[in-house]
């Protein structure tokens, strides 16, 4: 027996798809299909319960303006170049996760019938550093997005969201494929340098 899947979970899974795939390409058409996807999700997972992932649509919307317009440039066709995550960037992006799922957890689990407030907290807040990685085209990015898409296969799993299950386990793959494509330009970018 088939699963009976929303149509709007069906559309948000497409898009999302679709965004992360031109995300890994280095289409800078990945950041309106986001912005899609992000209004179709923050519904879907507000149907689910999922508040601190609704939150963070929200904010996948605006970062998605920003990242569009931080790749733009000045010109469509030229991208910034691809950077790796300096040590302080590292230290400062940890404090963030770390503090942002404290903050987020323990507000949803005192103030919300949110489900699963401290997973679905923890998962955001790497989210929220992943996101403004890959906004500001640093490589390591697409690692902080593999190991919480991990986490986040089981979470839709057990909140019966099927569909975007399988397509966070896609994210997986794609967020492999965009490491290595990246890392290529990253590779090509640093010997043009020397």
């Amino acid at each position: 027996m088939l699963p009976s899947w929303s149509l709007l979970e069906i559309f948000a899974a497409i898009t999302g798809l679709l965004a992360v795939y031109l995300t890994a390409k280095q289409i800078i058409w990945c950041w309106p299909v986001a912005l899609i996807n992000t209004i179709l999700y923050t519904i879907v997972f507000y149907q689910s319960s999922l508040f601190a992932d609704t939150g963070l649509q929200v904010f996948y919307f605006f970062s998605s303006i920003y990242g569009w317009f931080y790749w733009k440039k000045n010109d469509i066709k030229v991208l910034s170049p691809i950077k790796r995550i300096a040590t302080q960037e590292w230290f400062w992006g940890s404090i963030f996760i770390f503090f942002s799922f404290l903050i987020l957890g323990f507000g949803l689990k005192k103030y919300t019938q949110a489900s699963m407030p401290l997973l679905d907290s923890f998962c955001v807040a790497m989210s929220l550093c992943a996101q403004i990685f890959m906004a500001r085209r640093r490589l390591e990015n697409w690692l902080i997005w593999i190991s919480v898409d991990f986490i986040y296969v089981g979470l839709f799993i057990f909140k019966e969201l099927y569909l975007t299950a399988i397509l966070y386990a896609l994210f997986i793959i794609i967020a492999i494929a965009g490491y290595i494509d990246w890392k290529k330009t990253w590779n090509s970018q640093h010997q043009l340098k020397t």
